[in-house]
């Protein structure tokens, strides 16, 4: 979050009765100001848009972590439910995902799958 400065957009606000000294409060006990904590807040409850293409990646690398040595049916479910997801949008079974986005998603999909197989092989040969 970039801090905002004299030039931000400004904006005037009335709080209810006791809600000034309760975020003051709030800021004093964390070392901030009044407008770090309120822009804080606001930015916690309205993010910054997610494109797509970094939520699927997301979507990828929580895979790869949840895959990972974890042996819990919760997790595999989870893993599981997200490689799911992915392949229904490969196959075009969700609708709204355009082109360019399947594509992108299909190549990193793609290496994901090669990084298994590597993987898998390495795991045969340390067995060995």
């Amino acid at each position: 979050m970039a801090k905002p400065g004299r030039g931000s957009d400004q904006f005037p606000l009335r709080l209810p009765d006791g809600l000034r000294d309760r975020i003051k409060a709030r800021a004093e006990q964390r070392g901030r100001s009044m407008n770090t904590e309120i822009v804080l807040l606001l930015e916690r409850e309205f993010p910054e848009p997610i494109s797509f293409d970094e939520e699927i990646q997301e979507m990828i690398d929580l895979v790869e972590v949840l895959k990972d040595g974890l042996d819990d049916r919760r997790v595999n479910l989870i893993a599981v439910s997200i490689e799911l997801l992915i392949k229904n949008i490969l196959k075009g079974k969700v609708e709204g995902v355009d082109g360019s986005t399947v594509n992108k998603l299909r190549e990193r999909y793609e290496h994901y799958l090669e990084d298994e197989i590597k993987n898998a092989h390495r795991n045969e040969s340390d067995e060995e």
